[in-house]
């Protein structure tokens, strides 16, 4: 009996893993809005545009009268310890109040200037694998549509902003391309020599089986953490011995 309860779940489990996860989105310079389904069930849906739903009105009752103030307690001052902060800041001094707190392992991956963002970036693109590209192809962004209108003000700034603008979003699609089955109905930059201020607006949907985007997010999650803890202790490994290094210079031109 108990093993027909459980193939009986596992069958039901991976029947809700096939169904299709949905997601809609738009942006633009007014507003955004996000509808996120699974197989029939519209489970979220949030936007500029969506008004949140009212609160209950936990008001008392007109006829109810007013609770009286509990009386504050009396604050007994005797016995108060005095205040030890300038004292046991005093004991840290030295060789201990110099050396940085430990980070953990998240803190350490996360990126804190552009060569760290850059190779965080380069982990991830590098996380998903031949094999997970044969899933990622059932991953589809179909819909797509991107009108950007690049302004500022003046012409030569705004043919730099151009540039810059149409080089990074036709980048970036060629990206999802290389990797997702991406459609795209409308992608254009233009520029607008006599606005004042850029106009943009995207939209498009995304959608998959669950088991698929469950199975991406796994195997492409173990391979960034993995790459990123090989980096990571190759980064110290390179600083541990440039310290040393530079400990050995200073004694040997102390001792000169």
């Amino acid at each position: 009996m108990g093993w027909i309860v459980f193939w009986v779940l596992l069958a039901l489990i991976l029947t809700i893993l096939l169904f299709s996860l949905r997601v809609s989105f738009s942006v633009n310079g007014s507003g955004w809005h996000v509808t996120l389904r699974y197989g029939f069930i519209r489970i979220l849906e949030k936007g500029s545009d969506v008004k949140p739903k009212p609160k209950a009105d936990s008001s008392p009752p007109p006829d109810a009268e007013p609770e009286a103030d509990a009386p504050e307690p009396a604050q007994d001052t005797i016995g108060e310890p005095p205040d030890t902060d300038e004292e046991d800041d005093s004991l840290f001094t030295g060789d201990a109040a110099e050396k940085p707190p430990k980070k953990n392992f998240f803190q350490k991956i996360k990126p804190t200037n552009l060569s760290e963002g850059k190779a965080f970036i380069g982990d991830i693109f590098a996380s998903i694998s031949p094999p997970l590209r044969l899933l990622t192809r059932h991953m589809h962004f179909s819909k797509i549509n991107l009108s950007v209108d690049v302004a500022a003000g003046d012409a030569a700034k705004t043919a730099i902003m151009y540039g810059a603008v149409s080089g990074a979003a036709f980048w970036l699609l060629g990206q999802m391309q290389s990797l997702f089955d991406v459609t795209a109905e409308q992608y254009g930059v233009r520029a607008d020599f006599l606005g004042e201020k850029t106009r943009f607006s995207v939209s498009g949907e995304y959608h998959s089986s669950g088991i698929t985007l469950l199975c991406v997010l796994l195997g492409a999650g173990v391979r960034f953490l993995w790459r990123s803890f090989l980096r990571i202790r190759r980064q110290e490994r390179e600083q541990k011995n440039n310290t040393k290094n530079q400990a050995a210079a200073n004694e040997s031109a102390a001792v000169g």
